[in-house]
């Protein structure tokens, strides 16, 4: 072989030899030359788990077919931007996802995140069924977090959820009754309201003081506390005061609410009844306040103070204990409770956010569909609730009692007075009646 043909021989295994090297010596996603001369791209290796497979992680929601809608197109969006995590959502009937849950945690099911009530999570976290998430609060977020939001997810020195929204009962007023009666705002205490309902009564007998689903133990719950002073007892169930029973006795003596038809999509009866004047106040879920045509908003107002609700309508996201991909799941959790995230809810959903920084940036002094009211901050960051793993049985036996009250179109005081023993534990001989509470002008005493 001459020498010329021995030198071509030499640089064509040369050549082919860096053709096959090249690309394993360049960073993945660079661009390296091909064999024709033009730019290709090196693509990286699909990001796995470590063990080749990628790492699936499946959560368990409750909610309506719609709501769920909106998340699975969230987590679309998250697994096509994470291709190593594969996220699976499933939807549990409202009615059954608490028994269900809890049957779950105990045999090891493969649920490892969980959209739950607050009212759940302490019960959950004793009973052995959750992981700690304080690592999620690392650095300011935990100082952008409402308290009223934050307290039932504390026990034994950890945080065992995530806040994710909100969705609070308020007791909303008829702004130009109340200004009839000569408030500016809705009354600070009890003395105060009853003697704005004599004032409205001596000129408009028939008006009715409050609406409210009657079988509906949170709206009872809401109406309580939310006069200053009683919030704090009303949130933690606590048993009734005297106080809170003569309140009790005053509503039905008020004739107070019959079932409610708040619905959504519907403009329940009560809007109507108070374009009309014929009704004072209103217990009502934000979301459908949010929801209302404007014209309907305007004659509305709600106190600034707490309410005894503000708590029992959030939701968290929480780790079980028998994840085996934690690391996954609170990526997964990140992702999905970042400010910008739970605004563009708000606007999509109508549940509050759980982030004080996002009521900040919105600023809103009065009301915006758009933007969750500045004012919020100081209902939803007060600390009511004191966490107490005994509080979901108490909340259960306090439902039934009220689900238990007869399908009448008026309430009855002997109604209500078996309702204060059976909650409070008394003899029959141990309740007073209506007149305990009452003077003879209907005032309630102080």
């Amino acid at each position: 072989m001459s020498r010329r043909k021995y030198v071509i021989l030499l640089l064509g295994v040369f050549t082919v030899c860096m053709a096959l090297t090249l690309p394993k010596l360049v960073k993945p996603g660079t661009t390296v030359p091909s064999l024709g001369g033009q730019p290709g791209l090196q693509k990286p290796p699909e990001i796995t788990n470590g063990e080749g497979t990628i790492t699936t992680i499946h959560v368990a929601l409750s909610m309506s077919d719609a709501e769920f809608l909106y998340w699975s197109k969230l987590n679309h969006q998250f697994n096509n931007s994470h291709p190593e995590i594969n996220v699976k959502l499933v939807n549990y009937p409202q009615a059954e996802a608490h028994s269900e849950w809890i049957r779950q945690s105990q045999i090891g099911s493969a649920i490892d995140i969980i959209l739950m009530d607050n009212t759940m999570i302490r019960e959950f976290a004793v009973k052995g069924f959750l992981f700690p998430v304080d690592d999620l609060y690392a650095g300011e977020t935990l100082a952008d977090q409402l308290e009223a939001l934050t307290d039932p997810l504390k026990w034994n020195g950890s945080l065992w959820g995530v806040s994710v929204d909100s969705d609070p009962l308020f007791v909303v007023w008829q702004d130009e009754l109340l200004r009839k009666a000569g408030l500016d705002k809705p009354p600070a205490s009890w003395s105060a309201l009853s003697e704005a309902i004599a004032s409205l009564h001596a000129s408009n007998p028939e008006l009715q003081l409050v609406e409210l689903n009657k079988f509906d133990a949170s709206h009872w719950t809401a109406w309580l506390g939310a006069v200053a002073g009683n919030a704090r007892d009303a949130a933690n169930l606590s048993a009734l005061s005297e106080q809170s029973q003569k309140q009790l006795r005053f509503l039905a003596e008020q004739d107070a609410g019959s079932p409610s038809s708040q619905q959504t999509g519907v403009t329940p009866s009560w809007v109507e009844r108070m374009k009309k004047r014929e009704l004072l106040s209103s217990v009502t879920a934000w979301s459908f306040y949010r929801g209302l045509p404007e014209a309907d908003r305007k004659q509305l107002i709600i106190g600034n103070n707490a309410s005894a609700m503000a708590w029992i309508g959030g939701r968290s996201f929480v780790l079980t204990a028998q994840s085996e991909a934690h690391e996954a799941a609170k990526e997964w959790i990140r992702a999905m409770t970042l400010p910008d995230m739970q605004a563009a809810r708000y606007e999509e959903l109508g549940r509050l956010p759980a982030r004080k920084s996002v009521y900040q940036n919105g600023f809103q002094m009065g009301y915006s569909a758009a933007k969750p009211p500045n004012w919020l901050l100081q209902v939803l960051d007060q600390p009511l609730f004191t966490p107490d793993p005994g509080w979901s049985f108490r909340w259960e036996r306090w439902s039934e009692l009220w689900r238990g009250i007869s399908d009448s179109e008026t309430m009855e005081i002997e109604e209500i007075n078996r309702l204060i023993r059976g909650w409070n534990g008394e003899e029959e001989s141990g309740a007073g009646g209506a007149a305990d509470g009452l003077q003879a002008d209907g005032k309630l005493d102080d």
